[in-house]
Protein backbone atom coordinates (compact mmCIF):
# COMPACT_ATOMS: atom_id res chain seq x y z
CA UNK A 1 0.00 0.00 0.00
CA UNK A 2 2.37 2.28 0.70
CA UNK A 3 4.43 1.67 -2.66
CA UNK A 4 1.46 2.06 -4.40
CA UNK A 5 0.94 5.68 -2.35
CA UNK A 6 4.32 6.55 -3.40
CA UNK A 7 3.94 6.16 -6.99
CA UNK A 8 0.68 7.89 -6.86
CA UNK A 9 2.73 10.93 -5.56
CA UNK A 10 4.99 10.25 -8.33
CA UNK A 11 2.92 10.51 -10.97
CA UNK A 12 1.18 13.83 -10.47
CA UNK A 13 4.51 15.36 -9.48
CA UNK A 14 5.33 14.27 -13.17
CA UNK A 15 2.01 15.42 -14.59
CA UNK A 16 2.71 18.55 -13.05
CA UNK A 17 6.47 18.35 -14.46
CA UNK A 18 5.57 17.72 -17.72
CA UNK A 19 2.70 20.72 -17.93
CA UNK A 20 4.53 23.38 -16.80
CA UNK A 21 7.70 22.30 -19.52
CA UNK A 22 5.56 22.33 -22.26
CA UNK A 23 4.12 25.99 -20.73
CA UNK A 24 7.20 27.01 -20.49
CA UNK A 25 8.38 25.72 -24.44
CA UNK A 26 4.81 26.92 -25.84
CA UNK A 27 5.69 30.69 -24.15
CA UNK A 28 9.36 30.44 -25.48
CA UNK A 29 7.74 29.44 -29.49
CA UNK A 30 4.89 31.87 -29.29
CA UNK A 31 7.74 35.04 -28.18
CA UNK A 32 9.55 34.17 -30.80
CA UNK A 33 6.92 34.03 -33.71
CA UNK A 34 5.69 37.29 -32.24
CA UNK A 35 9.75 39.34 -32.01
CA UNK A 36 12.17 38.11 -33.90
CA UNK A 37 10.55 35.69 -36.89
CA UNK A 38 8.21 38.59 -37.52
CA UNK A 39 8.94 40.82 -40.54
CA UNK A 40 6.00 43.53 -40.13
CA UNK A 41 4.24 41.49 -42.67
CA UNK A 42 0.67 40.63 -42.44
CA UNK A 43 -1.07 37.98 -45.44
CA UNK A 44 -4.63 39.29 -46.16
CA UNK A 45 -6.89 36.32 -46.43
CA UNK A 46 -8.76 34.51 -49.25
CA UNK A 47 -11.35 36.22 -51.10
CA UNK A 48 -14.79 36.05 -49.30
CA UNK A 49 -13.25 35.83 -45.32
CA UNK A 50 -13.82 39.30 -44.37
CA UNK A 51 -12.07 41.53 -42.55
CA UNK A 52 -9.12 39.68 -40.63
CA UNK A 53 -8.78 42.21 -37.02
CA UNK A 54 -4.41 41.39 -35.97
CA UNK A 55 -3.40 42.25 -32.55
CA UNK A 56 -0.52 43.93 -32.59
CA UNK A 57 1.95 45.18 -30.25
CA UNK A 58 3.61 48.75 -31.02
CA UNK A 59 7.01 49.99 -29.85
CA UNK A 60 7.15 54.29 -30.78
CA UNK A 61 8.59 57.16 -29.06
CA UNK A 62 6.09 56.87 -26.14
CA UNK A 63 6.84 53.36 -25.38
CA UNK A 64 4.73 49.84 -25.86
CA UNK A 65 1.34 50.09 -26.65
CA UNK A 66 -1.29 47.56 -27.78
CA UNK A 67 -3.13 48.37 -31.34
CA UNK A 68 -5.40 46.09 -33.49
CA UNK A 69 -4.92 46.31 -37.17
CA UNK A 70 -7.71 45.48 -39.85
CA UNK A 71 -6.99 43.94 -42.93
CA UNK A 72 -9.07 43.32 -45.98
CA UNK A 73 -9.30 40.19 -47.66
CA UNK A 74 -8.53 39.51 -51.17
CA UNK A 75 -11.08 41.23 -53.42
CA UNK A 76 -12.92 39.16 -56.07
CA UNK A 77 -12.20 39.11 -59.73
CA UNK A 78 -15.02 40.17 -61.94
CA UNK A 79 -14.95 36.28 -63.55
CA UNK A 80 -15.63 34.91 -59.51
CA UNK A 81 -18.13 37.65 -58.75
CA UNK A 82 -20.44 36.81 -61.51
CA UNK A 83 -19.96 33.07 -60.93
CA UNK A 84 -21.04 33.68 -57.59
CA UNK A 85 -24.03 35.72 -58.30
CA UNK A 86 -24.96 33.37 -60.85
CA UNK A 87 -25.34 30.56 -58.26
CA UNK A 88 -26.88 33.72 -55.57
CA UNK A 89 -29.48 34.05 -58.29
CA UNK A 90 -30.01 30.24 -58.81
CA UNK A 91 -30.79 29.98 -54.85
CA UNK A 92 -32.87 33.05 -54.00
CA UNK A 93 -35.26 31.75 -56.93
CA UNK A 94 -35.21 28.40 -55.53
CA UNK A 95 -35.59 29.74 -51.61
CA UNK A 96 -37.90 32.85 -52.09
CA UNK A 97 -40.55 30.26 -52.61
CA UNK A 98 -41.02 29.18 -49.18
CA UNK A 99 -43.95 26.81 -48.69
CA UNK A 100 -45.46 27.74 -51.91
CA UNK A 101 -45.58 25.41 -55.10
CA UNK A 102 -44.69 28.28 -57.11
CA UNK A 103 -44.71 32.09 -57.79
CA UNK A 104 -48.03 31.82 -59.91
CA UNK A 105 -49.66 31.06 -56.46
CA UNK A 106 -48.59 32.79 -53.69
CA UNK A 107 -50.51 32.15 -50.52
CA UNK A 108 -47.74 31.18 -48.16
CA UNK A 109 -45.59 33.71 -46.73
CA UNK A 110 -42.03 34.18 -48.84
CA UNK A 111 -38.12 33.58 -48.13
CA UNK A 112 -36.76 36.78 -48.38
CA UNK A 113 -33.28 35.95 -46.89
CA UNK A 114 -30.22 38.54 -46.57
CA UNK A 115 -27.43 36.82 -47.66
CA UNK A 116 -27.03 33.89 -50.02
CA UNK A 117 -23.34 31.64 -51.08
CA UNK A 118 -22.73 31.03 -47.20
CA UNK A 119 -23.21 34.53 -46.55
CA UNK A 120 -21.14 36.06 -49.25
CA UNK A 121 -23.70 37.76 -51.59
CA UNK A 122 -26.34 40.52 -49.08
CA UNK A 123 -29.90 40.64 -51.01
CA UNK A 124 -31.92 43.41 -50.73
CA UNK A 125 -35.86 43.58 -51.78
CA UNK A 126 -37.91 46.50 -53.14
CA UNK A 127 -41.32 45.69 -53.84
CA UNK A 128 -44.48 47.60 -56.31
CA UNK A 129 -47.42 46.88 -53.55
CA UNK A 130 -45.99 46.53 -49.97
CA UNK A 131 -49.92 46.58 -48.84
CA UNK A 132 -50.07 42.51 -49.86
CA UNK A 133 -46.55 42.06 -49.22
CA UNK A 134 -44.19 43.44 -46.38
CA UNK A 135 -40.33 43.46 -47.59
CA UNK A 136 -39.68 40.46 -44.48
CA UNK A 137 -41.92 38.33 -47.32
CA UNK A 138 -44.67 38.36 -45.23
CA UNK A 139 -48.48 38.02 -46.90
CA UNK A 140 -50.90 40.23 -45.59
CA UNK A 141 -54.23 38.73 -46.37
CA UNK A 142 -56.73 41.46 -44.39
CA UNK A 143 -56.16 42.91 -47.36
CA UNK A 144 -56.84 40.37 -50.21
CA UNK A 145 -59.87 39.29 -51.17
CA UNK A 146 -58.83 38.09 -55.23
CA UNK A 147 -55.61 37.54 -56.25
CA UNK A 148 -53.49 40.12 -57.38
CA UNK A 149 -50.09 40.44 -58.92
CA UNK A 150 -47.68 41.88 -57.54
CA UNK A 151 -43.94 42.47 -59.30
CA UNK A 152 -40.46 42.94 -56.94
CA UNK A 153 -36.78 43.12 -57.25
CA UNK A 154 -33.75 41.75 -55.42
CA UNK A 155 -30.81 43.42 -55.62
CA UNK A 156 -27.87 40.58 -55.11
CA UNK A 157 -24.59 42.93 -54.14
CA UNK A 158 -21.23 41.33 -53.71
CA UNK A 159 -18.45 44.33 -52.82
CA UNK A 160 -19.17 46.45 -55.61
CA UNK A 161 -20.76 44.44 -58.31
CA UNK A 162 -24.40 43.89 -58.21
CA UNK A 163 -27.17 42.15 -60.05
CA UNK A 164 -31.03 43.27 -60.49
CA UNK A 165 -33.87 40.11 -60.28
CA UNK A 166 -37.17 40.99 -61.16
CA UNK A 167 -39.77 39.03 -59.80
CA UNK A 168 -43.60 38.84 -61.02
CA UNK A 169 -45.96 36.81 -58.44
CA UNK A 170 -49.56 35.93 -58.49
CA UNK A 171 -50.52 36.50 -54.56
CA UNK A 172 -54.20 34.50 -53.84
CA UNK A 173 -56.16 34.80 -50.74
CA UNK A 174 -56.14 32.07 -47.96
CA UNK A 175 -57.60 28.13 -49.31
CA UNK A 176 -60.21 27.56 -46.43
CA UNK A 177 -59.44 23.75 -47.25
CA UNK A 178 -56.41 24.08 -46.11
CA UNK A 179 -55.21 24.35 -42.23
CA UNK A 180 -54.06 27.73 -42.53
CA UNK A 181 -56.59 28.71 -44.15
CA UNK A 182 -59.18 27.74 -42.28
CA UNK A 183 -57.44 28.78 -38.60
CA UNK A 184 -57.45 32.47 -40.39
CA UNK A 185 -61.00 32.57 -41.64
CA UNK A 186 -62.10 30.95 -37.99
CA UNK A 187 -60.44 32.79 -36.15
CA UNK A 188 -61.59 36.02 -37.94
CA UNK A 189 -65.25 35.26 -37.87
CA UNK A 190 -64.56 34.57 -33.77
CA UNK A 191 -63.37 38.05 -34.01
CA UNK A 192 -66.73 39.54 -35.74
CA UNK A 193 -68.75 37.47 -33.21
CA UNK A 194 -67.11 38.68 -30.11
CA UNK A 195 -66.59 42.19 -31.27
CA UNK A 196 -70.65 42.29 -32.66
CA UNK A 197 -71.81 40.87 -29.28
CA UNK A 198 -70.27 43.08 -26.86
CA UNK A 199 -73.58 43.78 -24.79
CA UNK A 200 -74.23 40.35 -24.02
CA UNK A 201 -73.01 38.28 -21.40
CA UNK A 202 -72.39 34.92 -23.28
CA UNK A 203 -71.46 34.41 -26.75
CA UNK A 204 -72.28 31.40 -28.98
CA UNK A 205 -69.53 29.71 -31.19
CA UNK A 206 -70.09 28.93 -34.82
CA UNK A 207 -71.95 26.32 -35.62
CA UNK A 208 -70.43 25.87 -39.20
CA UNK A 209 -67.98 27.58 -41.54
CA UNK A 210 -68.04 27.23 -45.16
CA UNK A 211 -70.48 24.65 -45.32
CA UNK A 212 -68.03 22.60 -42.53
CA UNK A 213 -69.88 21.72 -39.31
CA UNK A 214 -68.20 22.63 -36.17
CA UNK A 215 -68.62 20.72 -32.93
CA UNK A 216 -67.25 22.47 -30.09
CA UNK A 217 -65.52 20.82 -26.91
CA UNK A 218 -63.42 22.57 -23.84
CA UNK A 219 -59.98 21.16 -23.47
CA UNK A 220 -59.15 17.86 -21.61
CA UNK A 221 -56.95 18.44 -18.91
CA UNK A 222 -54.60 15.40 -18.92
CA UNK A 223 -53.47 15.76 -14.92
CA UNK A 224 -55.43 12.91 -14.01
CA UNK A 225 -54.22 10.54 -16.45
CA UNK A 226 -49.97 12.06 -15.90
CA UNK A 227 -50.89 11.59 -12.37
CA UNK A 228 -51.38 7.24 -13.04
CA UNK A 229 -48.59 7.21 -15.09
CA UNK A 230 -46.72 8.56 -12.59
CA UNK A 231 -47.90 6.25 -10.29
CA UNK A 232 -47.24 3.27 -12.61
CA UNK A 233 -43.45 4.42 -13.25
CA UNK A 234 -43.54 4.62 -9.40
CA UNK A 235 -44.64 1.37 -8.67
CA UNK A 236 -42.36 -0.10 -11.94
CA UNK A 237 -39.07 1.61 -9.88
CA UNK A 238 -40.10 0.38 -6.16
CA UNK A 239 -38.40 -2.97 -6.62
CA UNK A 240 -35.64 -1.58 -8.16
CA UNK A 241 -35.09 0.87 -5.32
CA UNK A 242 -35.93 -1.68 -2.91
CA UNK A 243 -33.19 -3.83 -4.56
CA UNK A 244 -30.30 -1.18 -4.25
CA UNK A 245 -31.05 -0.58 -0.38
CA UNK A 246 -31.29 -4.14 0.17
CA UNK A 247 -27.93 -3.97 -1.59
CA UNK A 248 -26.40 -1.24 0.40
CA UNK A 249 -27.56 -2.22 3.60
CA UNK A 250 -26.06 -5.68 3.18
CA UNK A 251 -22.43 -3.98 1.87
CA UNK A 252 -22.74 -2.13 4.97
CA UNK A 253 -23.37 -4.75 7.27
CA UNK A 254 -20.64 -6.97 5.51
CA UNK A 255 -17.90 -4.02 6.30
CA UNK A 256 -19.64 -4.10 9.91
CA UNK A 257 -19.07 -7.89 10.51
CA UNK A 258 -14.97 -7.98 8.90
CA UNK A 259 -14.79 -4.86 11.02
CA UNK A 260 -15.85 -7.16 14.05
CA UNK A 261 -14.31 -10.40 12.99
CA UNK A 262 -10.97 -9.64 14.48
CA UNK A 263 -12.21 -8.97 17.95
CA UNK A 264 -14.64 -11.95 17.72
CA UNK A 265 -11.43 -14.32 16.52
CA UNK A 266 -9.02 -12.90 19.65
CA UNK A 267 -11.61 -13.66 22.40
CA UNK A 268 -12.79 -17.28 21.08
CA UNK A 269 -9.03 -17.92 20.83
CA UNK A 270 -8.57 -16.53 24.30
CA UNK A 271 -11.52 -18.20 26.04
CA UNK A 272 -10.99 -21.61 24.32
CA UNK A 273 -7.52 -21.57 25.24
CA UNK A 274 -8.23 -21.02 28.98
CA UNK A 275 -10.06 -24.56 28.27
CA UNK A 276 -14.07 -23.69 27.37
CA UNK A 277 -15.85 -25.34 24.93
CA UNK A 278 -17.23 -23.77 21.94
CA UNK A 279 -20.78 -23.37 23.50
CA UNK A 280 -19.32 -21.73 26.48
CA UNK A 281 -17.18 -19.42 24.94
CA UNK A 282 -20.18 -18.73 22.51
CA UNK A 283 -22.47 -18.26 25.87
CA UNK A 284 -19.28 -15.57 27.79
CA UNK A 285 -19.35 -13.75 24.47
CA UNK A 286 -23.26 -13.29 24.18
CA UNK A 287 -23.30 -12.37 27.76
CA UNK A 288 -20.63 -9.60 27.21
CA UNK A 289 -22.14 -8.32 24.10
CA UNK A 290 -25.58 -7.99 25.74
CA UNK A 291 -24.63 -5.95 28.43
CA UNK A 292 -23.50 -3.27 25.55
CA UNK A 293 -25.87 -3.89 23.44
CA UNK A 294 -28.37 -2.54 26.37
CA UNK A 295 -26.08 0.34 26.66
CA UNK A 296 -26.84 1.46 22.71
CA UNK A 297 -23.65 -0.34 21.01
CA UNK A 298 -25.07 -2.76 17.96
CA UNK A 299 -22.13 -4.67 16.58
CA UNK A 300 -23.67 -6.59 13.11
CA UNK A 301 -20.21 -9.51 13.94
CA UNK A 302 -21.26 -10.43 17.56
CA UNK A 303 -25.17 -10.43 16.23
CA UNK A 304 -24.17 -13.48 14.53
CA UNK A 305 -22.68 -14.81 17.56
CA UNK A 306 -25.41 -13.80 19.52
CA UNK A 307 -27.95 -15.75 17.02
CA UNK A 308 -26.01 -18.56 17.14
CA UNK A 309 -25.72 -19.37 20.65
CA UNK A 310 -29.34 -18.64 20.90
CA UNK A 311 -30.00 -21.44 18.19
CA UNK A 312 -27.80 -23.88 20.25
CA UNK A 313 -29.73 -23.04 23.65
CA UNK A 314 -33.00 -23.41 21.27
CA UNK A 315 -32.52 -27.25 20.48
CA UNK A 316 -30.19 -26.84 17.12
CA UNK A 317 -27.06 -28.93 17.62
CA UNK A 318 -23.80 -26.95 18.13
CA UNK A 319 -22.36 -27.84 14.64
CA UNK A 320 -25.58 -27.33 12.64
CA UNK A 321 -25.97 -23.61 13.93
CA UNK A 322 -22.15 -23.06 13.34
CA UNK A 323 -22.46 -24.15 9.78
CA UNK A 324 -25.89 -21.66 9.46
CA UNK A 325 -23.66 -18.74 11.07
CA UNK A 326 -21.06 -19.86 8.27
CA UNK A 327 -23.77 -19.13 5.52
CA UNK A 328 -25.55 -16.18 6.81
CA UNK A 329 -22.84 -14.08 7.51
CA UNK A 330 -22.79 -13.90 4.05
CA UNK A 331 -18.22 -12.79 4.19
CA UNK A 332 -15.68 -15.52 3.91
CA UNK A 333 -13.67 -15.06 6.98
CA UNK A 334 -16.81 -16.25 8.68
CA UNK A 335 -17.43 -18.98 6.88
CA UNK A 336 -13.78 -19.98 7.15
CA UNK A 337 -13.95 -19.91 11.14
CA UNK A 338 -17.47 -21.81 10.66
CA UNK A 339 -15.36 -24.29 9.14
CA UNK A 340 -12.80 -24.38 11.58
CA UNK A 341 -15.32 -24.70 14.63
CA UNK A 342 -17.30 -27.33 12.94
CA UNK A 343 -14.25 -29.86 12.18
CA UNK A 344 -13.49 -29.61 15.56
CA UNK A 345 -16.78 -30.26 16.75
CA UNK A 346 -16.93 -33.63 14.21
CA UNK A 347 -13.26 -34.63 14.17
CA UNK A 348 -11.50 -33.61 17.83
CA UNK A 349 -9.19 -31.28 15.72
CA UNK A 350 -6.03 -30.67 18.32
CA UNK A 351 -4.94 -28.05 16.06
CA UNK A 352 -7.82 -25.76 16.83
CA UNK A 353 -6.09 -23.33 18.74
CA UNK A 354 -3.27 -23.15 16.83
CA UNK A 355 -5.12 -22.48 13.96
CA UNK A 356 -7.35 -19.86 15.44
CA UNK A 357 -4.41 -17.73 16.48
CA UNK A 358 -3.37 -18.39 13.23
CA UNK A 359 -6.24 -16.97 11.72
CA UNK A 360 -6.17 -14.16 14.62
CA UNK A 361 -3.19 -12.84 13.13
CA UNK A 362 -4.34 -13.12 9.73
CA UNK A 363 -7.79 -11.10 10.69
CA UNK A 364 -5.62 -8.88 12.23
CA UNK A 365 -3.59 -8.27 9.08
CA UNK A 366 -6.88 -7.37 7.46
CA UNK A 367 -8.20 -4.75 9.74
CA UNK A 368 -4.84 -2.99 8.92
CA UNK A 369 -5.50 -3.15 5.23
CA UNK A 370 -9.46 -2.10 5.76
CA UNK A 371 -7.62 0.59 7.94
CA UNK A 372 -5.36 1.63 4.44
CA UNK A 373 -7.50 1.00 1.91
CA UNK A 374 -10.44 3.64 4.08
CA UNK A 375 -7.30 6.01 4.17
CA UNK A 376 -6.81 5.76 0.46
CA UNK A 377 -10.19 6.51 -1.05
CA UNK A 378 -10.24 9.69 2.00
CA UNK A 379 -7.10 10.77 0.04
CA UNK A 380 -8.79 9.92 -3.10
CA UNK A 381 -11.56 12.52 -2.25
CA UNK A 382 -8.97 15.23 -1.51
CA UNK A 383 -7.39 15.21 -5.02
CA UNK A 384 -9.84 16.89 -6.61
CA UNK A 385 -9.60 20.23 -4.10
CA UNK A 386 -6.17 20.04 -4.23
CA UNK A 387 -5.72 20.31 -7.94
CA UNK A 388 -7.99 23.41 -7.80
CA UNK A 389 -5.76 24.80 -5.31
CA UNK A 390 -3.04 23.89 -7.81
CA UNK A 391 -4.54 25.61 -10.28
CA UNK A 392 -5.24 29.02 -8.34
CA UNK A 393 -1.72 28.65 -7.30
CA UNK A 394 -0.13 28.61 -10.80
CA UNK A 395 -2.52 31.55 -11.86
CA UNK A 396 -1.40 33.48 -9.06
CA UNK A 397 2.26 33.00 -9.92
CA UNK A 398 2.47 33.06 -14.34
CA UNK A 399 -0.56 35.71 -14.57
CA UNK A 400 1.78 38.79 -13.11
CA UNK A 401 4.75 37.26 -14.61
CA UNK A 402 3.18 37.27 -18.50
CA UNK A 403 1.89 40.77 -17.74
CA UNK A 404 5.48 41.86 -16.36
CA UNK A 405 7.05 39.91 -19.63
CA UNK A 406 4.47 42.18 -21.82
CA UNK A 407 5.32 45.74 -20.48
Amino acid sequence: MQESRDLTAKGYIAMIGVMMILGIALFIYDYLQATYYFDSKLERGAAGSGVEINEMSLMDENGKHDIDVEISAVPFTEEEANAYLDEASDEMFDAIKGKNSSLDEVMYDLDFRQFYCNDLVEAKYECSSIEYISLDGKINHDVLTEPVIVTAEVILKLEEYERICPITMRIVPWDSNTKEGFDYYLKKKLQGIDSSNRDLREIELPASLDDKYLIWQRRIDYRGIKLVIVSFLAAACMPLLSYNEVRKNRKIMQKQRLKDYPMIVNELSILMGAGMSIKSAFEKMSKRYMKKKNQGEIKEGYELILKTYRRMTEGIGEIEAIEIMGRESDVKEYRKLSMLLSQNLRKGNRELLTNLEREEVNAFELRKQLAMQAGEKASTKLLLPMGGMLGIIMTILLVPALLQINI
